[in-house]
């Protein structure tokens, strides 16, 4: 197949962490995929691991954290926001999704396309980039005890879905396409090219002692054309190697001044005002939780996130050309400033007219 041999070639082979580097000045969007197999106990490590990078990835997409979206502070990566999908409730370890966006990116979830089954679990974001580019990119997990015929239908499904746009997805796939003539992985291929996506890893992504290697784990994109390297990374990780992909988009354009930017919050001094007595007129239980001598940080982090989202949260996201880019010094509270002095100009400009009339009464 042509996009078989297509993943061949651009896929450079067993790499290191040094080989990525001499690509960092070719590149402006890359994403790094790892299985990390717990936080706990390896999440640390990679973390230095990836501090070695002189250039960051946009994008680091991680799978079995086993970690709770309450909990994801405990895990922070310098530079970068983190998503973390929920958890399966049944299960300890093996289950768990993240994404790690670079702060030079703006991203909002897609909570349409993130999902929790016993048969797949998938996180998305979109990213604006620019004005005028978004990107899908999520991170899927299929566990391997998962229905493989469910998670066709919605993995399918979740690919219908998405938005227009240049799409990246990451993932620990549980299905391996160097054994192609497997119905399961026969029917995974056709869902994803008949989507537009293609693979860029062809080697072996999981190695155990006592068994040959397979590629489960893959960068799904739409973008192949644009892609200028991907690989596995050998020296970090141990039954399951990072993979990555590096590509050259058209993201950085000349930004106009007068482009529009999309508000989903206002920070506002009245909105900051309803927010702290909101929580002012709650109780110390429904804030940290029922033992105030063990308070829970995870249930005061709900309750403030749920809290922000009631006094801060737009209904409807505007567009606004009052942005960082062409009003760097403007904010919410010298906006109600400007508003303030403009009724009071208002106000005193009648207060002269009717001066000026009571001579003539």
């Amino acid at each position: 197949k042509q996009w078989y041999q297509r993943r061949v070639a651009i896929t450079a082979g067993n790499t290191s962490t040094a080989t990525y580097q001499k690509f960092s000045n070719e590149i402006n969007f890359s994403t790094f995929f790892y299985n990390v197999d717990g936080n706990k106990s390896n999440f640390d490590q990679l973390a230095a691991e990836l501090a070695q990078f002189n250039s960051k990835f946009s994008v680091i997409g991680l799978a079995e954290t086993n970690t709770e979206p309450d909990h994801k502070q405990l895990f922070p990566i310098d530079n970068y926001n983190s998503f973390y999908n929920d958890i399966m409730p049944d299960k300890s370890k093996g289950t768990g999704v993240a994404l790690y966006i670079h702060t030079s990116l703006n991203a909002v979830k897609n909570k349409l396309a993130s999902s929790l089954t016993p048969n797949m679990e998938s996180l998305f974001v979109s990213l604006q980039a620019n004005p005028t580019t978004t990107i899908n990119v999520g991170v899927v997990y299929r566990p391997p005890n998962g229905a493989a015929k469910e998670f066709h239908k919605e993995f399918e499904s979740t690919l219908r879905g998405l938005p227009k746009g240049s799409t990246y997805i990451m993932g620990d796939f549980n299905l391996d396409l160097l054994k192609p003539k497997t119905t399961d992985v026969e029917r995974f291929e056709e869902i994803f090219l008949s989507n537009g996506l293609y693979p860029v890893i062809s080697l072996a992504t999981h190695k155990r002692t006592t068994q040959t290697g397979t590629c489960i784990d893959n960068i799904l994109t739409t973008d192949i054309e644009h892609t200028i390297h991907s690989g596995i990374i050998e020296d970090i990780g141990s039954s399951h190697s990072p993979i990555y992909s590096l590509s050259h988009l058209n993201i950085n354009p000349k930004v106009s001044a007068d482009a529009k930017q999309t508000q989903h919050y206002s920070f506002s001094k009245q909105n900051i005002e309803n927010l702290l007595k909101n929580l002012k007129a709650q109780n110390s239980t429904s804030l940290i939780g029922p033992d105030t001598s063990n308070p829970d940080f995870s249930h005061f982090l709900t309750n403030f996130n749920n809290e922000i989202d009631k006094t801060c949260k737009l209904k409807k996201p505007k567009n606004t050309k009052r942005n960082a880019i062409s009003n760097p010094w403007i904010n919410d509270t010298i906006i109600d400033s400007i508003g303030q002095k403009n009724k009071l100009y208002k106000k005193e400009k009648r207060t002269d007219c009717d001066s000026a009339l009571i001579p003539l009464l």
